[in-house]
């Protein structure tokens, strides 16, 4: 005998299984706070890894969700970080020291780029590259040296549900 009740299959278009948590939603973005702190390359590798990328604050608005974010970490949970409290955003200038680029290599004048005070100034030595980050309290974007290892916060789309 066959149920002839309808029944409805979801079907969610993700990102994969994985073991990420993704814990904060934000204009069609979630976001992931990773406390192992690596460099800012490695950062972007493993945030590549789940079909994400070092997030990039768009608008104040977004900068300030995020920060709320990393105003929430544990750092007693941050492992072998260089500075517990800065957390790498998509953000470098390493190929040109006077233009701040997006992970998606969009100039950063584009978007959000408030820096906190006496950060994100284009330096005269080119061999100081650097990349950037925010802490839970500066009202800006914060530069640092790229090889430092920091936590760092990655953002992906939301993921979407189908009901058929």
């Amino acid at each position: 005998m066959r149920l002839a009740a309808p029944f409805a299959l979801v079907v969610a278009t993700c990102f994969g299984l994985d073991s990420a948590v993704y814990n904060g939603f934000e204009n069609g973005f979630e976001y992931r706070i990773e406390h192992v702190a690596q460099s800012w390359d490695a950062a972007k590798a493993s945030c590549m890894q789940d079909n994400a990328s070092l997030a990039v604050p768009k608008t104040e608005a977004e900068f300030k969700f995020i920060q709320s974010l990393v105003r929430s970490m544990m750092f007693n949970d941050i492992v072998h970080a260089d500075y517990k409290f800065l957390v790498w955003l998509g953000i470098e200038n390493r190929h040109d020291c006077a233009t701040w680029i997006t992970v998606d290599g969009e100039p950063l004048q584009n978007f959000y780029n408030k820096w906190s005070d006496g950060n994100g100034i284009s330096t005269s030595h080119a061999n100081d590259p650097r990349c950037a980050g925010m802490d839970g309290i500066n009202p800006g974007l914060r530069d640092w040296w790229c090889e430092k290892a920091q936590p760092f916060v990655c953002q992906r789309q939301q993921a979407t549900f189908v009901l058929i």
